[in-house]
């Protein structure tokens, strides 16, 4: 970790504790995101930073939560605690998108293509959106926050992690709730195999065991338990 974490200390550091770092998909740039409410881009040859990209005008403390390149690496989305999810243009820093929520956006996913952006939120919602336009094209339930939110490999579908103790898993056309996976606390991170019909949820707390539970009826899958 070293090796990418000394060209922002050499250049310009963050104010606070940097909480995550993500890769462009070209590997030229790197972004980070801090407890200073900003997140950062930096050139990841050089360590030189490039743009500052901050959630500051919202009128209370609010923190970056989540920062993720868009596939061809020109885009960035940006989750806030200030209830916005942000787009931003890469080689200038500038905003292109503000995407409004009812409370924090916790987490936001790119669709493989780059042309949808799915955004989870402490309001109880995911929300996926039109990146060109800012449309909002669908609105998926939980009964809690969303904590974590993921496309498929193939844009399909969606897997969603919640504080109302269930993973799920959505038709990422018509939003229509495919599976529901049950937990026994709250459940904070999603993620797929490459195979795409097999897709795997995590807890922090004791899950209720392995089994054959997927979107194809026929994957293997098995929630970890994992902690901080």
């Amino acid at each position: 970790m070293g090796c990418y974490q000394r060209p922002a200390t050499r250049s310009s550091p963050h104010e606070n504790a940097v909480r995550a770092v993500t890769f462009s998909p070209d590997g030229q740039h790197l972004a980070t995101r801090s407890l200073d409410r900003a997140a950062r881009l930096w050139d990841a040859t050089s360590g030189q930073e490039l743009n500052r990209l901050s959630h500051e005008d919202w009128p209370h403390e609010n923190l970056v939560l989540a920062v993720i390149f868009s596939p061809d690496g020109l885009r960035l989305a940006t989750a806030g605690e200030d209830q916005t999810a942000r787009l931003w243009d890469v080689a200038s820093g500038r905003e292109l998108l503000r995407l409004l929520h009812d409370d924090a956006v916790w987490d936001v996913a790119f669709s493989p293509d780059g042309q949808r952006l799915a955004t989870a939120s402490v309001d109880k919602t995911v929300r996926l959106w039109d990146i060109v336009s800012g449309r909002e094209l669908l609105r998926l339930p939980h009964e809690g926050g969303v904590q974590s939110v993921v496309f498929s490999p193939d844009g399909q579908r969606l897997a969603t992690a919640s504080a109302d103790k269930t993973a799920r898993l959505w038709d990422a056309s018509s939003g229509r709730e495919l599976h529901r996976f049950p937990h026994e606390d709250t459940v904070w991170a999603v993620a797929f195999s490459p195979m795409v019909s097999a897709w795997l949820p995590q807890a922090w707390t004791r899950p209720r065991g392995c089994g054959i539970s997927s979107a194809a009826e026929n994957s293997f899958v098995c929630p970890m338990r994992t902690g901080f």
